[in-house]
């Protein structure tokens, strides 16, 4: 099992900057990896383009063997909910996810 430490020094060695991001993935994987763990923690990632975000995340998950799923968002950006409340965009987010899922099976 890897420790968050042991995660964000591999992190360490593909990127610099962004050391809240590699704690966050690095806690999270951490309790999710723990077999007493009460739950199993979710990370919502969101900044600018070209700030890493996709990239750490998918050598995170590369580095630990884990599955690697990403929703793509691009229609949800600010031109794409303009007028929509963030109550009304989250349950289309998780319909996304969970469709994504399922392809990937």
């Amino acid at each position: 099992m890897f420790l968050p430490k042991d995660i964000v020094e591999i992190l360490d060695e593909y990127f610099v900057g962004q050391a809240e991001l590699k704690r966050a993935l690095g806690a999270a994987a951490f309790i999710h990896g723990n077999p007493n763990r009460q739950y199993s923690p979710n990370v919502l990632v969101c900044g600018p383009s070209g700030t890493g975000k996709t990239a750490i995340s998918f050598q995170m998950a590369l580095e630990m063997g884990g599955p690697k799923l990403f929703v793509p968002i691009t229609s949800y950006s600010q031109t794409g909910y303009v007028g929509d409340s963030i109550s009304d965009i989250l349950p289309q987010l998780a319909t996304e996810a969970a469709q994504c899922a399922k392809r990937a099976l």
